[in-house]
């Protein structure tokens, strides 16, 4: 770094890493769909989307290592988010949608300033 008192601006990270030979750079979490046209604009014709989507059956089933009643029964309950395969009861499986749907809501609240009853009791 140059100078101490600039900061690192995301798009000169991204650049130099880019222009090293067997690097791929992937933008992922929470911000990755706010950041995703700034990045496919500031770096047209070097980058693309992937759109990532829960399992479905067939792939859920396979991972699943369960007879295909139970595993039909446990997707069509909990759904086809890869990471409920890695909880091992229906606790922790509750837990983590419980906590996807409020991070989501609650996020998207916040981005479009949406504030009132809607919401209410989200914050238990």
């Amino acid at each position: 770094m140059k100078n101490r008192n600039v900061p690192i601006r995301l798009y000169g990270i991204l650049n130099e890493l880019l222009r090293k030979e067997n690097i791929d750079v992937y933008i992922t979490g929470s911000n990755s769909k706010f950041l995703s046209s700034d990045v496919l604009t500031e770096f047209r014709g070097r980058g693309d989307q992937i759109g990532i989507a829960p399992l479905t059956f067939s792939e859920f089933f396979p991972a699943s290592n369960k007879n295909q009643i139970e595993a039909w029964q446990e997707y069509s309950l909990y759904g086809g988010m890869p990471h409920i395969l890695k909880e091992e009861n229906e606790e922790g499986k509750v837990r983590y949608l419980n906590h996807l749907q409020e991070s989501f809501v609650l996020r998207k609240a916040e981005r479009y300033d949406v504030k009132g009853r809607q919401f209410s009791g989200l914050d238990k």
